[in-house]
C-alpha cells in the first residue's frame, strides 16, 4: 500500500510539473505604474515625431525597450526562475540577431525595427506575467480619455503639431458643411478605429454598467465624428467572419485569414482586371489606397533581390510612389496597409510567421466576443498602416492578452 500510495504522489507530481512547464503566465504584475508606462511612454514619444524631432523618437523608443526588458529581467530574477530567465536570454538573442540583420541590410536603424523588438517584449511580459483584465481595461480608458483630450485641443487649434499637416475633410451633411474630426497624430485615420476599438472593449468588458456607457457613447461619438466608414465596414466583416466561424467551425479561420492578410492583392487584382469604368468605385470604396497598393506593388516586383524580399527593406523608402492626387501630398512611402508595410520591412519570411502565429492562436479561442474584436482589428488594418505601430500601443498589447489570457482561450494553453 505504501509502494502504491508513493507512486500515485509521484504520478500527482508528475502531472503538476507537466502542467506549470506547458502553462504560463505565472508571476502577478502588480505594478500598475508600469502598465501605466506602455500605454503612455509611446503617447510621449510620438509626439516628437509629429512635431519633426525624428532623432528624439527614436532615441527614446529604444530607451524604452531597454527599460521594458531590464524590467521583465530583474522581475524574473528576484523570482529566482531559471526557465523563464532562459527563455529571456532567447529573447535578447532573437533582439540582437534582428538588430544585426537590420543594420545589414538598410545600413540603419528605424523606429518600425524598434516596434518589432516592442512587440517580442509585450508578449514575452504577458506570457509570464498575469495582467488583470479589469485593471488593464480601466488604464486602457484612461490613455484613451488623455489621447481624445489631445485631439480635441489639435481639432479646435489650442495646439498644434509641426511634423505634418492635419488630413481635416470638409464633408457635407444635410445641407451643413462639417469638418472631421481628428486624432491627436493628425488624421481622422488615427481615432476611427481607435475609437470603435474602445468602444468594444467597454461593450463587453467593463463591468461597471455607467462607465460602460459612457466609454462607449464617447468612443462611438469620436469615431463617428471622424466620417469615415473603416471602423463599420470593418466591424460589418468582422461579423461575417465570426457566423462563418461559428457555423462551419473553426478550420475556417485559415481561409478567412488568407482573405484578410492579402486583402489588398486580391483588391489590386480585381482592379487591375477589371473595366475602366469600374476604376472609381475601387477608388471610393478604398479612399485611394487602391491606387498606391497597385503602385506599390509594381515597384515590389521589379526588385529582384531574393535577400530582401525574404528579410525585408527595413523600410519603405523604396517604394515612395506618385498617389496620382489621392492625397494632398501625391508623393508617400505609406502603404496605408498593414500587412503590405510588413513585407516591405520585415520580409515574406516574417510575414508567414506572424500570419501563422495570429490564425493559430485565433483558432484557440472560443470566445466569440474576443474573436469579433481580433476580426475587426485585423480587418480594419487593411486601410491603416498605423495600427500595428508605435501610434497605438493599444491594439498589440490587447491582442497578445487575449492570446495569451487562458480565460480567453481553450483549455490547452501552450507556452
Amino acid at each position: 500500500m505504501k509502494i502504491q500510495n508513493k507512486e500515485r504522489e509521484l504520478i500527482h507530481d508528475y502531472g503538476e510539473l507537466m502542467g506549470n512547464l506547458s502553462y504560463t503566465p505565472v508571476y502577478n504584475l502588480s505594478s500598475n505604474k508600469f502598465l501605466y508606462i506602455l500605454f503612455l511612454a509611446p503617447l510621449f514619444i510620438m509626439s516628437f515625431g509629429i512635431n519633426g524631432y525624428y532623432f528624439y523618437t527614436d532615441i527614446l523608443l529604444l530607451v524604452m525597450n531597454v527599460g521594458i526588458m531590464l524590467f521583465v529581467s530583474m522581475n524574473l530574477i528576484l523570482n529566482n526562475t531559471k526557465k523563464y530567465s532562459g527563455s529571456f536570454f532567447y529573447l535578447y538573442i532573437i533582439t540582437i540577431g534582428s538588430l544585426v540583420i537590420n543594420i545589414l541590410i538598410t545600413e540603419t536603424i528605424n523606429n518600425d525595427f524598434f516596434y518589432l523588438i516592442f512587440a517580442l517584449n509585450i508578449y514575452f511580459l504577458i506570457s509570464n506575467f498575469k495582467i488583470d483584465k479589469d485593471k488593464l481595461l480601466k488604464i486602457t480608458n484612461t490613455t484613451y480619455l488623455i489621447y481624445l483630450a489631445l485631439s480635441f485641443l489639435l481639432y479646435f487649434s489650442v495646439i498644434t503639431i509641426n511634423g505634418r499637416s492635419l488630413n481635416i475633410f470638409d464633408e457635407i451633411i444635410f445641407g451643413y458643411s462639417i469638418k472631421t474630426f481628428i486624432g491627436y497624430y493628425g488624421s481622422t485615420a488615427h481615432l476611427d478605429s481607435y475609437s470603435m476599438f474602445i468602444a468594444l472593449l467597454n461593450l463587453f468588458f467593463n463591468k461597471n454598467r455607467l462607465s460602460k456607457l459612457f466609454f462607449v457613447v464617447l468612443a462611438l461619438i469620436a469615431c463617428f465624428g471622424t466620417l469615415r466608414f473603416t471602423p463599420i465596414v470593418s466591424l460589418g466583416y468582422g461579423i461575417i467572419f465570426l457566423l462563418i466561424v461559428q457555423i462551419l467551425g473553426k478550420y475556417t479561420v485559415p481561409l478567412i485569414n488568407v482573405i484578410i492578410f492579402m486583402f489588398f492583392y486580391l483588391v489590386v487584382i480585381f482592379y487591375t482586371h477589371s473595366d475602366v469604368q469600374y476604376h472609381s468605385y475601387f477608388f471610393s470604396a478604398t479612399s485611394g489606397r487602391n491606387v498606391i497598393w497597385s503602385l506599390m506593388l509594381d515597384v515590389y516586383n521589379n526588385i529582384h533581390s531574393i535577400t530582401q524580399k525574404s528579410l525585408g527593406f527595413g523600410t519603405t523608402e523604396p517604394f515612395t510612389v506618385d498617389a496620382f492626387g489621392a492625397y494632398e501630398t501625391q508623393l508617400t512611402n505609406n502603404p496605408h496597409n498593414n500587412y503590405l508595410r510588413f513585407i516591405f520591412e520585415y520580409g515574406v519570411i516574417s510575414f508567414i510567421g506572424v500570419f501563422i502565429f495570429f490564425t493559430k492562436r485565433m483558432m484557440e479561442i472560443k470566445k466569440k466576443s474576443i474573436l469579433l474584436i481580433i476580426f475587426f482589428v485585423l480587418m480594419a488594418s487593411n486601410t491603416n498602416s498605423e495600427i500595428f505601430s508605435f501610434f497605438h500601443p493599444t491594439f498589440l498589447i490587447w491582442i497578445l492578452f487575449f492570446f495569451k489570457n487562458p480565460e480567453n482561450t481553450s483549455e490547452t494553453q501552450e507556452s
